[in-house]
């Protein structure tokens, strides 16, 4: 209490907020650092985007465990051959320079060379040529002479991955005299190390150019410099907020994280300039403080209500069992919830306490809706067109619809190398030339296991194993096997004439058995535990080639099962290529069960808001038509959906869903006044057509940026955004009113009554303002209808006729 009595309400008022914009600004130092520690992208190889209890990772990493890592680089250029002597100083400096060392620890699992193979092969008496032949397309090239090095990342290492390649292709340089633009490199190690330098340059390119967009549409929308700036300020808090959700948690922006930012910031925008809109609509003679409460007080359950239906499209992602998109699932959905928090307090805050007046242009007086002899506005064309074809139109989008979603049937899934960067891609070319003058990259690996019951000897078991080779060598996309049996030393070919040459000739073959076997087990051919050998053969399949990986792996195990006919002997195929097989099958299955997962719930919210299951299901007809246009259309063309466009199905139905509110909110309110359902779909067009297509293009131009980014899931999941959004307006703008006005619309009347025997609950449902028996609109031909439910939906967040607004909302 003051000296002169208690804190009147308008101080108490004004201290609240600007307490909670001091919050805001005392919190921007941490938000910003942990926003930045988010950046720092990691796990964006599609290795890394399966969970350790995925089936295929389950094998993959027992394989891993028992033979090592398979995470390699592949490097070579041109020159770099078997007679090559410099490649044996670089081989020396990546097992002994210092700097692929961390604390006396080497950073590589192990390091090979085609050259340094060859040389081995001949000190077990092959022939060159053989040794060659029997490199042919893994190790030396079609030529006979090219070869390359091979380096196998420990885990350790592959944390350091951004300082270890640049690092190898300077100790390149520095020994073999090839500048690093003329090394070609590739395997999983560099698929990661390419994403993250994409997503940096995502980041360093495109976030500044998408923020201008984004401030001039607002601007547009506003009219406004000053109430712009602090929309845009805002925005890019929430931005920053939920970057540093992530780093909060303990984790890092994957590649595809980096399209959340933007996505947060223009729902952002959308949800200020409602309540700036709000702001400035409050009656005149209103101070700042006043008007920001009555922004608040009108705007917090549109805003809380159009959040929630976005939201759930969000969180449906978290049912995908694809590490990156759960991660945006979960982020975005916390991320938007934390966004519509921070908008509804600080917006309506900094416009008080930053003075912002409340314009005099904004009448609170309620303009009589236009009738059906007033239709001289721009939306004329299209009301005319919709009323006149309704049932064309209806027709026509319906069997589009059919015609589509059965194109959605034969859509195809990929996470190859070929999805994630663009063609001319620096990466992409390196693949080509090393698949062309080396051999094919993608590994499916064979593990031949012998437990304690088996009794073949150690030639027996070396026949199994080529056997099992030559049943990889009969598939065509096979086109280079490694084995044992590659290395295996030459042993006399010639029949012992004497029993002392028998005895001596078996004796050399028992060393030469024993040393070779030592030196399988050191070259991760074979593993021995416990009385029980793994050996491995490995099929390399070509990563650019348009390989049916399911198919050409189905046959594969399809022929091993005929093999395995040994007791204690069997077979199992794992590797690269069956992870990146069962991941693209995993991203079909998500698309499918979170795109469902949203439907149901969205639909079940739809129909409590309509108060009618019948009006709740058709006013989802035009929520789908996106996404089966889209992806109906992809499937038809046979484009194949990366991990990118899955994420977007979902999303963008949820953030669809808000316009049917909206456009449904208003027609449901001229209804209830007794307008005629072409009146209502008319009036619904003028008062909501201008807000749906500016909160579209805040939208789309705000993505649209980001489809330029040089990641291609980033930039299918941008541009994919900015065609549901084209869609999904289209389908509010032309389907939605076609299905109103024609028999369908009769979901929605009810009867009319005279304004004396309207209940309470009647009244409610009014213009503020306006009695319905003064107005200039006669009474609907169904006026003896039976009544129906009042309807609980609730106008879109993203409105931008202030006045409009105030209406539905007072």
């Amino acid at each position: 209490m003051g000296p002169d009595g208690p804190a009147s309400p308008s101080s108490t008022s004004q201290r609240r907020l600007r307490l909670v914009l001091v919050y805001g600004v005392v919190l921007l130092p941490v938000v910003i650092w942990h926003a930045m520690q988010a950046v720092q992208t990691t796990a964006n190889s599609p290795l890394d985007w399966a969970p350790s209890n995925f089936p295929a990772r389950v094998d993959y990493d027992a394989f891993s465990r028992t033979f090592g890592p398979g995470d390699v680089v592949v490097l070579s250029w041109k020159g770099c051959t078997t007679d090559a002597t410099e490649l044996d100083t670089l081989v020396e400096a990546l097992r002994t320079d210092s700097a692929f060392f961390d604390e006396g620890t080497w950073l590589f699992d192990q390091v090979a060379c085609g050259r340094e193979l060859i040389q081995q092969m001949l000190a077990l008496g092959i022939d060159r040529t053989e040794a060659v032949q029997r490199l042919h397309h893994t190790m030396i090239g079609p030529d006979g002479a090219t070869t390359c090095v091979v380096i196998g990342f420990t885990k350790q290492a592959l944390l350091q991955r951004s300082r270890l390649v640049p690092r190898i292709q300077e100790v390149t340089e520095q020994h073999c005299h090839v500048a690093a633009s003329d090394q070609h490199l590739a395997g999983p190690v560099i698929d990661g190390l390419a994403a993250d330098l994409a997503s940096a340059a995502t980041l360093q390119k495109l976030a500044l150019p998408s923020s201008v967009v984004v401030f001039l549409v607002g601007l547009c929308c506003l009219g406004s410099w000053r109430s712009t700036l602090v929309v845009f300020g805002i925005s890019l808090y929430c931005q920053a907020a939920t970057l540093s959700l992530i780093s909060i948690c303990g984790d890092t922006a994957s590649a595809l994280l980096i399209v959340l930012p933007p996505l947060i910031q223009v729902l952002a925008l959308a949800a200020g300039i409602h309540l700036v809109n709000y702001f400035g609509n409050a009656e005149s003679g209103a101070t700042a403080a006043e008007a920001a409460r009555q922004a608040f007080r009108i705007g917090w359950l549109p805003c809380v209500l159009s959040a929630g239906t976005t939201a759930i499209g969000m969180a449906s992602l978290m049912v995908s069992d694809l590490t990156p998109i759960r991660s945006f699932g979960a982020y975005s959905t916390v991320g938007l919830l934390l966004t519509t928090s921070l908008v509804l307090a600080l917006v309506p805050t900094a416009l008080a306490i930053l003075g912002f007046t409340v314009s005099s242009k904004h009448s609170t007086t309620r303009r009589a809706p236009r009738t059906l002899t007033d239709r001289n506005t721009h939306w004329q064309p299209l009301f005319v067109l919709v009323t006149r074809h309704h049932v064309a139109i209806v027709l026509l989008f319906l069997t589009s619809m059919g015609a589509l979603g059965w194109s959605m049937s034969r859509l195809e899934t990929s996470v190859r190398i070929e999805t994630l960067f663009a063609p001319q891609s620096r990466i992409l070319s390196d693949y080509r030339w090393l698949e062309d003058n080396l051999s094919p990259l993608v590994p499916i690996e064979v593990v031949l296991t012998f437990d304690r019951a088996a009794q073949e000897s150690v030639q027996q078991r070396l026949d199994h194993v080529r056997r099992v080779e030559s049943i990889l060598k009969e598939h065509p996309q096979v086109r280079g096997t490694l084995s044992a049996v590659t290395f295996m030393p030459v042993m006399p070919d010639h029949r012992p004439r004497t029993r002392e040459e028998a005895m001596a000739t078996q004796q050399f073959v028992a060393n030469a058995m024993s040393q070779a076997n030592s030196r399988w087990v050191d070259m991760r051919l074979l593993s021995e535990t416990n009385g029980r050998q793994q050996w491995r053969i490995r099929g390399l399949v070509s990563a650019l080639e348009q390989t049916d990986y399911g198919e050409l792996l189905s046959a594969i195990r399809q022929h091993l099962a005929s093999a395995a006919t040994e007791p204690g002997m069997s077979l199992h195929a794992t590797g690269i290529m069956p992870l990146v097989h069962d991941i693209q099958r995993q991203l079909m299955h998500d698309l499918r069960s979170s795109f469902l997962l949203a439907f149901v719930i969205i639909t079940i919210v739809m129909t409590v808001m309509q108060g009618s299951v019948e009006g709740g299901l058709v006013a989802m007809l035009p929520n789908v038509f996106p996404t089966l246009a889209i992806f109906g259309l992809l499937g038809w063309l046979r484009v194949p959906v990366d991990i990118g466009s899955v994420m977007t199905a979902s999303i963008a139905l949820g953030i669809a869903v808000d316009d049917t509110f909206h456009f449904l909110t208003y027609f449901q309110r001229r209804i209830e006044e007794g307008d005629t359902r072409q009146d209502a779909v008319f009036q619904a067009l003028e008062h909501c057509g201008k807000a749906m297509l500016q909160t579209s293009l805040i939208c789309g131009a705000g993505m649209l940026v980001f489809a330029l980014s040089d990641f291609q899931p980033s930039a299918r999941f941008a541009w994919m955004m900015v065609a549901l959004f084209a869609a999904a307006i289209f389908g509010d703008l032309v389907l939605l009113p076609a299905l109103l006005v024609g028999p369908l619309g009769k979901l929605w009347e009810i009867r009319e009554r005279p304004s004396s025997q309207r209940t309470d609950s009647d009244r409610r449902h009014l213009v503020p303002g306006q009695d319905i028996a003064a107005s200039t609109v006669k009474p609907g031909p169904n006026a003896n209808a039976m009544q129906r439910t009042p309807s609980l939906i609730v106008p879109r967040r993203s409105s931008m006729n202030a006045a409009a607004e105030d209406d539905m909302f007072s």
